[in-house]
């Protein structure tokens, strides 16, 4: 069974409504600035966190901030990455007037699962090897907090007590194997081919990997469905 693990929520390019001209006259850009991100990564956690605490976002900015002038429409905030927890580059801009740099560091308290005692690389997760403790959270590693979400995994490496469980301790539990056959399927309207490939990469369900067909000898971009099997629509 896929671990099923939390991770940081999709940013993307984000606007809030603008500052209105009498806010804009009393706020400095610098301000304006720390406050849009604040409530952007804010906003992030509590759509992804069901529960969390002692929220801490700490906003730092080029000096060159200082000397913007305050912007009267909305902000707009875009980075690569999806993430918000942890140390996190931003290009902030106010539409033709500026955009500069800034960067976030971010953490949260949350209730999650922690080793009980040391534990071996390649042992296999009982119950009693984990439990729920209160942790501070600043990374981007998917953290756990059922047990039912880590039983039966294996560890990739050894891990201390007490010390937090995240997706890198766990080896994947691929229902597709690199190398090995799957069940390619097409489908097209009104009927369904089924055949047989060979998969380039291990896979999850849901995840997008490559298959080899047997027949035609191509490389096929597919979704994993199922416990070997793949389709390609």
């Amino acid at each position: 069974m896929r671990n099923r693990a939390f991770c940081a929520l999709a940013v993307g390019v984000l606007s809030l409504q603008p500052f209105t001209t009498s806010r804009a006259q009393t706020l400095s850009a610098a301000t304006q600035i720390e406050s849009y991100l604040t409530t952007v990564i804010e906003t992030a956690l509590y759509g992804q966190f069901s529960a969390f605490e002692n929220p801490k976002i700490n906003i730092r900015l080029a000096p060159a901030a200082q000397h913007l002038a305050p912007c009267a429409t909305s902000l707009h905030a875009d980075k690569k990455s999806p993430d918000v927890l942890g140390t996190e580059s931003w290009w902030v801009s106010c539409p033709t007037q500026w955009k500069i740099k800034a960067t976030s560091v971010s953490s949260i308290d949350i209730e999650a699962l922690t080793a009980t005692r040391p534990l071996k690389k390649g042992h296999r997760l009982q119950g009693e090897d984990v439990a729920p403790s209160r942790v501070t959270l600043s990374s981007k590693s998917a953290v756990y907090r059922e047990r039912e979400q880590v039983i039966g995994s294996k560890l990739r490496r050894p891990i201390r007590a007490s010390h937090l469980i995240t997706s890198a301790h766990l080896e994947q539990n691929y229902v597709v194997l690199q190398g090995h056959s799957v069940t390619l399927r097409y489908r097209t309207a009104g009927f369904t081919l089924e055949t047989v490939a060979t998969a380039e990469n291990n896979g999850l369900i849901g995840d997008t990997i490559w298959v080899r067909s047997r027949d035609s000898g191509r490389l096929l971009s597919v979704k994993v469905v199922g416990d070997g099997e793949v389709e390609q629509f």
